[in-house]
């Protein structure tokens, strides 16, 4: 059985910092004792098995997972919520009659994911030199780390896409469509799902069915919170789903871009730099399609605030896949606590991390780190947050966490003026179901 190890990239990020403080010693938990999964995902169903024993190193949980068709090691809460939702719905996709015909080239495709696709949890040039020609069998996202040729497919003679489905590629309309039909996203980093998507695409190209009526009568099983790899139910947007099925990556680029100038007035001439900024914002190939469609809405969602265009400006200077993936996430967090808690009024950028203002006057963060502890990563981040605090007159100063914080930071933090808020799925402010339509 295939041994995929999926990182979140995020440790990238999170390098140096250690909880406990050598960081190549990794500290071992057991899974019910995290109290951030309580009540989200159970450790074991009849589509997957969690390991008991989990290990803490750096910032960040590392689960084991096996499936039926695959075994997988899951770096942070954050990838096992989006990781174990896949899981579920490629199982059940199996059972039907459509799903289980797909699954025959599917099952032909899992020897691509040999050895070569273990590196994908590592530094991403790493990776990329390791697996070589199997990269793109592996279903690395679009849009991150290189460009492939077939990624604008063909264009017309109006520099749109032509979107074909013919020789079902791996984001083309039918897959796209084929994700959107099973809650799945069609640029995860998960190379199983992957495979699963493009074997289904390239059936599809040749006029088989992919999708039973069964499969779309019976909702998927899974926490609502991680469709398409979400982590608030205020994550989802329905719009925002259908503008990523109905678009190639450069569509789904040059659309965007078309919306903003429109949406704020803008004159080609006149703001040249404005557009030029969210223009590189766009094209920054960090980001996944998928994250730069999210981050658009969430960027319109907070238009209000002050200093969108340094937040805007932020975005397009990213220059890590692991900084984009963070960032992502913050947004999608400050989201949640736009809509829920207390509105956005001013975005503050923090070298690669963007915090906020929000209208009670507090500096907040939102993060997705499993655990915060003592180390000079967080120390520094610490004092980072205090400083734009005082910049920006704030009362008080947040940090958001998705674990649980080591008691002795939140002491330490707390008498320095920082509150540190662990557990955050846990938190109204981000679990509220949503009161009605969008």
């Amino acid at each position: 059985m295939n041994l995929i190890r999926f990182s979140s990239l995020l440790g990238l990020l999170a390098a140096g910092m250690s909880f406990p403080q050598n960081p190549a010693v990794a500290a071992e938990v057991r899974f019910e004792n995290i109290r951030s999964l309580d009540g989200l995902l159970p450790r074991k169903t009849e589509f997957y098995e969690v390991a008991p024993e989990v290990k803490l190193k750096g910032a960040y949980y590392q689960f084991k997972v096996k499936s039926g068709h695959g075994t997988y090691e899951v770096e942070s809460i954050r990838n096992l919520l989006k990781v174990c939702h896949e899981i579920k719905v490629m199982e059940q996709y199996k059972a039907t009659d459509a799903g289980g015909e797909v699954w025959k080239g599917f099952s032909g495709s899992l020897k691509n994911l040999g050895t070569g696709a273990k590196a994908i949890v590592t530094n991403p040039n790493r990776a990329r030199k390791a697996i070589g020609r199997s990269f793109s069998k592996a279903g690395r996202s679009i849009g991150r780390l290189f460009k492939r040729k077939k990624d604008d497919d063909a264009k017309s003679s109006t520099g749109q896409d032509r979107d074909e489905a013919a020789g079902g590629s791996y984001y083309g309309k039918t897959a796209r469509i084929f994700a959107y039909d099973l809650k799945l996203d069609v640029y995860t980093e998960n190379p199983y799902a992957r495979e699963l998507m493009h074997a289904a695409a390239k059936r599809e190209a040749l006029g088989k069915l992919v999708i039973s009526s069964a499969m779309l009568a019976v909702p998927v099983p899974g926490l609502y919170v991680t469709l398409y790899g979400a982590l608030t139910p205020d994550s989802i947007d329905g719009k925002t789903e259908i503008f990523i099925r109905d678009h190639l990556p450069s569509e789904l680029r040059f659309q965007l871009n078309r919306n903003y100038v429109r949406d704020n007035g803008l004159d080609k001439r006149k703001d040249a730099k404005q557009i030029a900024a969210y223009d590189k914002f766009l094209k920054n190939p960090n980001f996944s399609p998928r994250e730069i469609a999210y981050l658009a809405n969430h960027l319109v969602k907070m238009k209000a605030a002050e200093n969108l265009s340094g937040a805007i400006a932020q975005l397009g200077a990213i220059h890590t896949v692991a900084e984009a993936m963070f960032i992502a996430g913050q947004y999608e967090l400050l989201n949640a606590l736009n809509k829920r808690h207390s509105k956005i009024t001013k975005l503050v950028p923090l070298g690669s991390k963007i915090g906020a203002v929000n209208e009670a006057g507090d500096f907040v963060m939102t993060s997705s780190f499993d655990v915060a502890g003592n180390s000079s990563e967080l120390e520094s981040l610490s004092k980072q947050i205090l400083e734009a605090k005082q910049a920006n007159h704030a009362g008080g100063a947040k940090l958001y966490t998705i674990g649980a914080p080591s008691p002795k930071f939140t002491s330490a933090s707390q008498r320095s003026g920082l509150v540190i808020i662990g557990n955050l799925l846990q938190r109204p402010e981000f679990t509220a179901p949503k009161s009605g339509s969008e």
